[in-house]
């Protein structure tokens, strides 16, 4: 019937003339639509909602041009059409047609790259050509990025996220005022066109634990034997830069997508420290990781480290409370199923160690203070060692795998991957890391530098498209 219906109003004018445009409401407020390529009008209704049900149909009305008109003058009865989710629905009235797609749960795109590692400033200028092709998607004279689970609907950047690694590091030139700065630059494109943009801060922003002589990052001064970095603060002042930014864009964010931004309860509560942060946004919870999620928390001068389990305890009971909520996690580092490969940095920082010398010929680990039975001297390349890194990821995965369709997202390792992890319960979620931005070409026979993420309200992630820019 619907068929029949659709190709005899063929010869019709279609929703979107100039001549006249018809609205469905419901329960008298008007919905977030979007206009597809094939002319149809994609009607976005609250992820709760139940179509057919009387309650439905009682909700129902419909404007043109503004002006009310009765459910029953239109052809067919809008109220009381069989709805079916994604398929066209066309009415008639007054000899026109209007044609529509009804969803449950709003859709939107999100945007996620990772490692910039902006510090030069032939790097600021290619990364904000990238950063400004993102912001322009689905715009006039923009690229149209398309997905075959949603027909005629192309990708704007409605959320962006960078997952961490904004910089590389500093220079030796001790005048240098920070390659935040240059990050900055590149990407304040979407807070000035008041899209939402957060940034996680990755291993090159955050000195917490150590240089690569062994000082502690949050001590003040600087590690006098690694040219790497400059005087200026040492890890302390760079850090705190780094972590600052980080809060910086997800307030912005914030304000410029009507959200609230949670952060994590941690073990010190100190400003300093890299907490972890969470947010919902159209009926879709992120759960944000500032460098990994067993990132050990410190005391306010960065003398004491605290075991993480403290923080993971409270992810955990955060996300008992909101295990209704569909879900999408992002973390700096990915979860790395296959090999203990001693060339691999996110192995090794399960653990918390660092190299020491070339190639990894001796290893370091800064023991924090409480919860021995996730913390170990043992080097990762050992049985020990690996055990305990293991024992990490599970009591991580165990916590994902209660939220509500969980992806997990991340950046670091330098590389495209899929892989499925295991909780211990059986239950199984994707972790798709990227290559730098910067990166082009295939990685892991995957081509693309960052993620073009389809998404639903109340579903979460619907598909997911591997983009170069």
């Amino acid at each position: 019937m619907k068929k029949k219906l659709l190709s005899m109003c063929l010869g019709l004018l279609f929703c979107g003339s100039a001549m006249a445009q018809m609205e469905i409401l419901y329960d008298g407020a008007s919905l977030t639509t979007t206009t597809l390529t094939d002319g149809t009008t994609l009607v976005q209704f609250p992820e709760d909602v139940v179509f057919n049900t009387t309650d439905f149909q009682n909700k129902i009305s419909v404007t043109v041009d503004d002006s009310s008109v009765a459910n029953d003058a239109i052809v067919p009865n809008p109220a009381t059409t069989f709805i079916t989710e994604n398929e066209i629905e066309t009415f008639v009235y007054g000899g026109k047609a209007y044609s529509f797609r009804f969803t449950a749960g709003e859709y939107f795109t999100v945007v996620m790259f990772s490692d910039p590692h902006v510090d030069t400033e032939d790097i600021k200028n290619s990364v904000t050509t990238k950063t400004a092709a993102m912001a322009n998607l689905g715009k006039e004279g923009g690229r149209v990025i398309t997905f075959s689970t949603l027909p005629g609907y192309t990708a704007k950047a409605d959320l962006v996220m960078c997952l961490g690694d904004m910089d590389e590091d500093k220079p030796v030139n001790t005048s240098y005022d920070g390659s935040t700065g240059y990050f900055e630059a590149a990407t304040a494109v979407f807070h000035e066109n008041s899209i939402p943009f957060i940034t996680l801060a990755g291993n090159h922003d955050i000195h917490c634990d150590y240089f690569n002589d062994g000082s502690k990052g949050m001590t003040s001064g600087s590690p006098t034997s690694n040219a790497l970095y400059t005087s200026e603060g040492g890890g302390q002042y760079w850090t705190e830069k780094a972590l600052n930014l980080v809060k910086t864009t997800y307030n912005n964010a914030a304000a410029d997508g009507s959200f609230t931004v949670e952060t994590i309860n941690s073990t010190t509560g100190a400003d300093n420290e890299p907490g972890h942060f969470t947010f919902k946004y159209k009926g879709v919870r992120f759960y944000c990781a500032n460098n990994y999620w067993w990132q050990k928390p410190w005391d306010d001068n960065g003398s004491k480290y605290y075991s993480a389990k403290s923080t993971l305890d409270a992810l955990s009971t955060y996300v008992d409370n909101h295990a209704t909520d569909a879900s999408i996690w992002v973390s700096h580092f990915p979860f790395r199923a296959a090999g203990w490969n001693a060339e691999d940095a996110s192995e090794r920082w399960w653990l918390d160690q660092n190299y020491q010398g070339e190639n990894g010929a001796e290893s370091q680990s800064i023991l924090p203070s409480g919860d021995s039975e996730y913390y170990t001297s043992a080097a990762f390349t050992t049985e020990e060692g690996k055990a305990v890194a293991q024992k990490k990821k599970d009591y991580l995965a165990d916590i994902v795998v209660k939220s509500k369709n969980p992806a997990h997202f991340s950046g670091h390792a330098h590389l495209n991957h899929i892989l499925d992890v295991t909780a211990t319960n059986g239950t199984k979620f994707t972790d798709r890391s990227v290559q730098p931005i910067t990166s082009t070409g295939e990685s892991n026979g995957y081509a693309g530098n960052a993620f073009v993420v389809l998404c639903k309200g109340g579903v979460g992630v619907v598909e997911v498209q591997r983009v170069t820019f």
